[in-house]
């Protein structure tokens, strides 16, 4: 196995089309450095120097660093806005579920009054009949 092929960081083979060179002709595989910058960490580990350029497939590549703090505090306002945004939304679903309870709950009443109203009635019919046939035996016996 020849080391100038191998990562440093995942000692694995590097393939030719992941192979990467630092400023400080260093070589690793794409995706672990990748992985690294991810994390934050723009200095090579092999020799410490920041890691201001790379070469990647003949393309020579350029690091950007951006300061932690600013994008922390964005993420966080971010995090911050859409936070509110959602409970504004989950508030407002929830009154809507609310209402829509409430309204099933109104119109069972209003439908239990209206069967209750329906039965008042129809009891009434039969008790007249109830009456008028009782009547209609008296009389003619």
């Amino acid at each position: 196995m020849n080391e100038a092929n191998e990562c440093a960081i995942c000692l694995q083979d590097i393939l030719p089309e992941n192979e990467c060179i630092t400023d400080c002709n260093h070589v690793f595989c794409e995706e672990c450095l990748d992985e690294m910058f991810r994390m934050g960490k723009t200095d090579c580990p092999m020799c410490r120097s920041l890691i201001n350029r790379l070469v990647l497939r003949d393309e020579t590549r350029r690091i950007v660093r951006i300061h932690a703090p600013l994008v922390t505090h964005t993420i966080q306002r971010y995090r911050t806005t859409f936070a509110n945004q959602l409970i504004k939304r989950l508030a407002i679903l929830g009154i809507s579920v609310i209402g829509l309870g409430m309204f099933y709950f109104a119109y069972y009443v209003w439908d239990s009054y209206e069967n209750l109203t329906e039965t008042r009635r129809e009891l009434k019919v039969c008790e007249e009949t109830l009456r008028h046939s009782t009547q209609i035996l008296k009389t003619s016996a």
